[in-house]
């Protein structure tokens, strides 16, 4: 069994291949990530109810899935990973205090009544999502690769989509959440 620090300086190796575009990296990465709850202490800071934990994990691994390629080394994978989980947490109640008066959950909206099914146990390399990224409707498809492809503020979309702040944050957010939805149908066994 490997020590804390043998653990970290695997992950930190991982994640530098998986961000070099190694497929198999990246899904023994995701792994980890969800295994050894890897994002759960960043996103404890802001949520406390178990549901809300794991649809913040859920975004959580869509987020570094999506991001990988920006993980440079300056910093310990986990380090880094604590800082999109702890953005992804945000991020998530922000949703939902806009959203608290919906009858629909957050994660729910793309597929109605249909529950979105667990990313974490599926092998998603970059190649799975940019295919999924590519066939979202193009203004939230622009809105997603302008967020989590050139980590751009939110008020650098609006300026570019040349749509309301408020607008640019909406379509992020829906993104977001038709990339899990389509990622997760990935999950559906096949007949």
């Amino acid at each position: 069994m490997a020590s804390g620090e043998e653990r970290s300086g695997l992950l930190d190796q991982l994640a530098m291949e998986a961000a070099g575009g190694d497929a198999g990296a990246s899904a023994t990465l995701a792994w980890a990530v969800r295994h050894f709850a890897l994002a759960t202490p960043a996103i404890r800071q802001y949520l406390f109810r178990p549901e809300d934990i794991d649809a913040a994990e859920q975004l959580t691994l869509v987020a570094v899935a999506t991001r990988i390629s920006s993980f440079r080394g300056d910093s310990r994978f986990t380090t880094w990973l604590h800082r999109v989980a702890a953005n992804e947490a945000k991020q998530y109640v922000r949703a939902e205090a806009r959203h608290r008066d919906r009858t629909v959950p957050l994660l729910a909206d793309v597929q109605g009544e249909h529950l979105v099914h667990r990313i974490s146990s599926i092998v998603v390399d970059r190649a799975v999502v940019q295919h999924e990224i590519d066939r979202l409707p193009e203004p939230l498809r622009r809105a997603l690769v302008l967020r989590e492809g050139q980590d751009r503020t939110y008020e650098e979309i609006a300026r570019i989509l040349e749509v309301p702040l408020g607008t640019a944050k909406t379509w992020v957010r829906r993104g977001r959440v038709a990339l899990a939805a389509r990622l997760a149908d990935q999950l559906r066994p096949t007949e």
